[in-house]
């Protein structure tokens, strides 16, 4: 049950984008169950570590259980859209909800 994470950043249009890529390297399909309709959790904090967004904070998920099943090497993609950031160098971590082992974090300047 191996699965894998990159994330990549974007500027959007007042925004930010990040992607959360998610692999199953594994031989076998990897099934994945979400206690709630958020898929992905990223936060943004600064170089001392100050938290400066949360990606789901004033959001709504719907309250369902669902899951996602990934064939052998296949991926999926998750984005998360952090609307007009402050200027800045951020440390941006990003998880899937449902498997905290899977997370990757990347550097950006907004």
């Amino acid at each position: 049950m191996t699965l894998t994470a990159t994330l990549t950043t974007a500027p959007a249009a007042a925004a930010f984008e990040c992607t959360l890529t998610v692999t199953n390297t594994d031989t076998t399909a990897v099934t994945v169950t979400f206690r709630t309709g958020q898929r992905i959790a990223v936060t943004a904090t600064t170089p001392d570590g100050t938290s400066r967004w949360q990606y789901g904070t004033d959001r709504a998920f719907p309250q369902v259980l669902g899951s996602c099943t990934w064939a052998p090497g296949a991926a999926k993609q998750f984005t998360a859209r952090w609307q007009a950031p402050p200027p800045g160098t951020y440390r941006l971590q990003a998880t899937l909800q449902g498997r905290p082992d899977v997370e990757a974090t990347t550097t950006v300047t907004v």
